[in-house]
């Protein structure tokens, strides 16, 4: 029989056991509350800190853009954004004189130097073209990225400037990836009536969508519940906006003007099951979708472009 001492040293035993796990415990998630707000700071800094999005070789010192430029001449515009920021912007005018014009929006880490191309698309077939360097790229302002939400604002104070030299101006948007997504938020606006029409490429549903979708993509293992809505709450903080407002797919349902959405249906960064969700969100009547096959993300204009800027132009000339 078992005496009451090798009773109460087995008692002993099983209670150091459970303090022993429960201080193990404790530790583990004091280090992973302390952790994880750390590591969810390096991620706000990798998806949208300025120096992310500005870690390559600068556009305008590689010897194809520089030659683009050389030959197209520019006007460039500063402006003030509503919090402060000095943002800048290239305007390429048409000849002959028009009042039909483009408000061209790159993609993240790209500005509007690797964008001439496009936007000297726009200037040849007879618009004037503005180009702005979004906020945190370039030569524009910024320690954050606005992916589009914050951007959705400065569009509106381009817009203003195009109507400063142009009061009857008729205005297209247009956009790629991250500037797609810019365009789908903008509509979501009180915008003038010059605003015609827009034209959207690989753009996102959502910020938060998006960065969803890349973390399991680049960060196999790590859970991006909670860590993407920790990361979205210290993006509120330090930059303005949480990634579940950043919403293409809300503002879509304000849209009232026309618009095309556009995406190669071999995407694999910004998915091409996108594509549909935003389209379906969209409430005006008049729009458009155009799938160009075998191309990945902001290939379309490069895979097919006689389809792709066939399909933009005729647009266009429908609405404006």
């Amino acid at each position: 029989m078992k005496t009451a001492k090798m009773k109460r040293k087995k008692k002993t035993g099983k209670q150091k056991l459970a303090k022993w796990i429960f201080v193990s415990l404790a530790c583990l998630i004091t280090a992973m509350l302390i952790a994880l707000p750390v590591v969810a700071n390096m991620m706000v800094d990798i998806a949208i800190s300025r120096s992310a999005v500005n870690d390559g070789v600068p556009f305008e010192q590689k010897p194809a853009v520089m030659e683009l430029l050389r030959r197209h001449p520019f006007s460039e515009e500063h402006i003030l954004s509503d919090d402060g920021l000095d943002l800048y912007g290239k305007v390429y005018m048409a000849s002959p004189q028009t009042s039909k014009w483009v408000v061209a929006l790159h993609g993240r880490t790209t500005n509007s130097d690797i964008f001439a191309e496009k936007s000297l698309a726009f200037a040849q077939m007879g618009f004037n073209v503005l180009a702005p360097d979004m906020r945190a790229h370039g030569n524009s302002g910024g320690g954050f990225t606005g992916m589009g939400w914050l951007d959705r604002i400065d569009v509106l104070r381009w817009i203003d400037v195009i109507l400063q030299k142009d009061p009857v101006a008729e205005i297209a948007l247009y956009g790629v990836s991250m500037g797609g997504a810019a365009v789908m938020m903008a509509v979501g606006e009180q915008l003038p009536p010059n605003i015609k029409c827009a034209v959207e490429d690989c753009g996102y549903t959502t910020v938060y969508d998006e960065f969803y979708y890349q973390m399991g993509q680049d960060y196999k293992g790590v859970p991006r519940f909670p860590m993407l809505n920790i990361v979205s709450l210290l993006a509120k903080l330090r930059a303005g906006y949480g990634f579940e407002e950043a919403s293409s797919v809300n503002q879509l349902r304000n849209c009232k003007i026309p618009m095309l959405f556009i995406h190669g249906d071999q995407d694999t960064f910004v998915p091409f099951e996108m594509l549909q969700r935003v389209y379906d969100a969209d409430i005006c009547a008049e729009k458009d979708m155009l799938v160009i096959q075998g191309a990945g993300h902001d290939e379309s204009s490069e895979v097919d472009p006689d389809l792709y800027w066939g399909a933009i132009f005729s647009f266009l000339d429908k609405h404006m």
